[in-house]
């Protein structure tokens, strides 16, 4: 972040000291990244604003990025994205951003060992003013939860087929088969012809038939 820094401050005097734009600073960031193939592990969220209006990037390690109008990123991104994709909506004000932001990242905290245990906030304003607060620990002594608890009514999945499958015990022959059993573990007579006489064959426990073979065309040693 540092050198991403010195390069906005140098791209800032080569362009006669004007405001950086927020989608520069994502572009520099996604060639640094992209230089290292990938190495380099490290996901950032780039948010800020301009002349054009405010801008967030969710770039990954790769140099891949999206705009997004709100993202989570780290270890805990999945708890924190569920809770801001269930509570965020356009034309949120500042303090409803900001508890909205809080209880997503305390989420994400109880949701993975890895967390830290405090939220830092940055607040960009578009009068181009920052605002840096700590919040920790969580203020309230329960989680947040979803305001709306998800409820499936019974009868919502209509069946199409239904297929019936008898599940019969080891040993017995199912309803309505006719075919004869020998001994009690259920095995299937094994018939007449040929066949019928090789499954009731004993089986040997000598070497297979090559093996056999082999054996007795061997001259006995001398």
């Amino acid at each position: 972040m540092e050198v991403t820094r010195a390069q906005l401050e140098l791209h800032r005097m080569n362009t006669g000291f004007r405001k950086v734009p927020v989608r520069c600073a994502n572009q520099m960031v996604r060639q640094l990244l992209y230089r290292f193939s990938g190495n380099m592990e490290a996901n950032v969220i780039i948010g800020g604003v301009d002349r054009t209006g405010t801008h967030l990037f969710c770039t990954r390690f790769d140099g891949t990025t999206d705009t997004v109008p709100f993202t989570s990123l780290g270890s805990g991104n999945l708890a924190a994205m569920s809770m801001l994709e269930s509570r965020w909506t356009e034309g949120l004000d500042e303090q409803a951003a900001h508890d909205l932001a809080c209880d997503a990242v305390f989420v994400g905290m109880e949701n993975d060992l890895n967390s830290g245990g405090r939220a830092c906030l940055c607040i960009i304003r578009s009068d181009f003013s920052v605002h840096w607060k700590v919040q920790s620990p969580y203020p309230n002594k329960t989680s947040p939860m979803r305001s709306l608890l998800l409820a499936i009514r019974h009868g919502c999945t209509s069946v199409l087929s239904t297929i019936e499958h008898q599940v019969v015990p080891w040993g017995e022959t199912p309803a309505g088969c006719k075919a004869s059993v020998s001994g009690p573990g259920g095995r299937l007579d094994p018939g007449p012809g040929e066949t019928g006489n090789r499954r009731r064959g004993a089986e040997t426990l000598g070497p297979p038939k090559a093996k056999r073979r082999r054996l007795d065309t061997d001259e006995p040693a001398k």
